[in-house]
Formats: structure tokens, C-alpha cells, sequence
């Protein structure tokens, strides 16, 4: 958006949520002003109706949201003097993989707005239970956060073998307590958050390297390049080949440009 664009929430009746990529913005109440920085996610309601004002050249995705998504978040008390808005600021490495990702709907979006819906929606509720977790976070949900943070290196890069029993005991825990205090933190188990990582490098590889998918097989740590290809379409529904073509005919029919 180009600096001193505003548009009204008189035209924008839903619930939505904005990431700022780079540049700056704000968002608006009558003399409540919110600045909204690079790797910030804003979350906001129907009403009261907002304005929003790009300060400088500002890059940001934005969705609507259904009404029922937002059920979780407002029991969070608001944590700006702007009425009806949360903010949380993102991690680098949260932030990446999030903008990743709003990137790959919208060139799905592009091609099917079939296949856009799902993608997104799918999205949309792990940003906002990201943001949950940040603004709910408890004492004991930080001990966790402090006791997690270091053991999330040994998850990522992904393609090192998973010893639950292992990290378990550099957390001090039995394996069932880690598991279950895992889940609860994170949504998901330990195998299914290194699994999201293994998709999100390879999809990167994809479709930002020349490489091989055999080599892209031998670099992420699978046996063979059946078993990836297996793999990858178990998490997708598509094949790695077939994801590559789709994703670099629409990156040149939309003069996307290519990303390290």
C-alpha cells in the first residue's frame, strides 16, 4: 500500500487479522492510533469500525475472518488501547514460516479459489492460535516456553531422528509427561510439528532450488526418494513434482519472483 492509502471498515463488515511484512501502518479508532511494525500480526473485530493508514510503502497480508474464529481470542483480554484490536509481535523464525505460508495460499488462490479456502482457513487458525498462546501465557506456560525453546534446535533442521525418550530426558521429564505437556504447548505432538517443518523445507526447496527431488530426498534424511515422495504426498494430497509445476507456473504466469 502506498503511504497515506485509507480505506474504511464501514466497507470491511468481518472480523480480520493483517501481518505487516515490511514498512509501517497503523490502524485506527477515532484518536486511538495503533502502529503496526514488520513481523506483527493485528487480529481485530467487526466493530467498532476501523481505519487503517499506510505510513510508508507498507507490505502486508490481510484476510476476513468467520465470526466463530475469533471465538477463542476475544476471551483474551485486548491488549491495545485501540478498542477491538490484539497484537502480537512474531519470532523471525514464526514470522518466516507464517509469511511462507500466506504466500503459498495466495498463489493458490491464484489458480483455484477451491483449493484457496481450505488452505486458508487452515491457516488462519494456527496464526490465531499463535496469538492465543501469546496473549494467554501463563507463568507455568513460560517454564514451559524456557524448558521448550532450546529443545525446538533439535527439531529443526528437521531431518535429524526423533528420540522422543531422548528429549524427554533433556527436559527432565518422563516420556509421557513430555508428550502431554508437548501437546498442550504446542497443539500438536512432537512428530507432528517435526513433520510441519520437514513440508515447509521441502516445499522451499521445491520450489526455490534447482536441485533434484532425489537430491532433495538425500538432503532432508529419507531413505530413498519413494519414501519422500510417499511421505510428502501423505501431508499434501499432491506429489513433489507435481507441487513444483504448479508452484512455478503460477510464480511465472504472476511475475512472482523467486526467493532464498
Amino acid at each position: 500500500m502506498k503511504s497515506d492509502r485509507k480505506w474504511s471498515k464501514l466497507l470491511l463488515d468481518r472480523p480480520g487479522i493483517l501481518l505487516s511484512v515490511r514498512g509501517e501502518g497503523e490502524i485506527f479508532y477515532r484518536n486511538d492510533i495503533l502502529e503496526i511494525n514488520p513481523g506483527e500480526a493485528v487480529a481485530y473485530s467487526a466493530l467498532p469500525k476501523h481505519l487503517f493508514h499506510a505510513v510508508s510503502e507498507w507490505e502486508c497480508y490481510w484476510c476476513h475472518l468467520p465470526e466463530e474464529f475469533l471465538a477463542e481470542l476475544t476471551s483474551c483480554p485486548e491488549n491495545t488501547h485501540v478498542p477491538g484490536v490484539w497484537l502480537v509481535h512474531f519470532g523471525q523464525q514464526s514470522h518466516e514460516r507464517i509469511l511462507a505460508e500466506f504466500r503459498e495460499c495466495y498463489l493458490l488462490y491464484l489458480e483455484s479459489k477451491e483449493q484457496f479456502a481450505p488452505g486458508i482457513s487452515g491457516l488462519l487458525k494456527v496464526i490465531l492460535r499463535r496469538m492465543v498462546n501469546e496473549l494467554n501465557i501463563s507463568e507455568r506456560e513460560n517454564a514451559l516456553s524456557q524448558v521448550f525453546e532450546p529443545l525446538l534446535q533439535e527439531l529443526n533442521p528437521p531431518w535429524k531422528k526423533l528420540d522422543l525418550t531422548e528429549l524427554a530426558r533433556m527436559c527432565k521429564m518422563s516420556r509421557a509427561t513430555f508428550f502431554r505437556h508437548f501437546r498442550e504447548f504446542y497443539g500438536c505432538t512432537p512428530i507432528q510439528y517435526r513433520d510441519n517443518i520437514l513440508i515447509f523445507h521441502a516445499k522451499h526447496l521445491l520450489v526455490y532450488s534447482a536441485l533434484r527431488i532425489t537430491e532433495i530426498s538425500d538432503r532432508m534424511g529419507f531413505p530413498d526418494q519413494f519414501y519422500f515422495c510417499k511421505f510428502f504426498r501423505a501431508k499434501t494430497g499432491c506429489s513433489p513434482s507435481r507441487f513444483r509445476m504448479q508452484m512455478r507456473n503460477m510464480k511465472t504466469a504472476f511475475g512472482c519472483d523467486d526467493e532464498e
